[in-house]
């Protein structure tokens, strides 16, 4: 997490690669610091993850917003899946 955290101060969007999933910065969000955590397995919901995978995903994101908070100013955190036409 120390590159992820040296890569934010630097501007750098390059991603952080896990086995099970990938978080790369998005600088197209207003607020600094916003990630988006993946997993590789293409899913078309959350609900279709398997047990490895979900708890792959979960510790990602713990991981990555210490790593963001220790890297960029923030207020708080949001995190959020979107699932369906009616959520688009």
């Amino acid at each position: 997490m120390r590159v992820l955290r040296a890569r934010a101060r630097r501007g750098d969007r390059r991603r952080c690669l896990g086995r099970r999933t990938l978080a790369f910065l998005d600088s197209r969000q207003f607020h600094a610091g916003h990630m988006l955590v993946i997993p590789r397995q293409h899913l078309s919901e959350v609900r279709e993850l398997d047990h490895a995978t979900g708890a792959a995903l979960m510790t990602s994101v713990t991981r990555i917003t210490r790593a963001v908070a220790a890297a960029v100013l923030n207020q708080g955190l949001s995190l959020w899946h979107s699932i369906g036409e009616a959520a688009d």
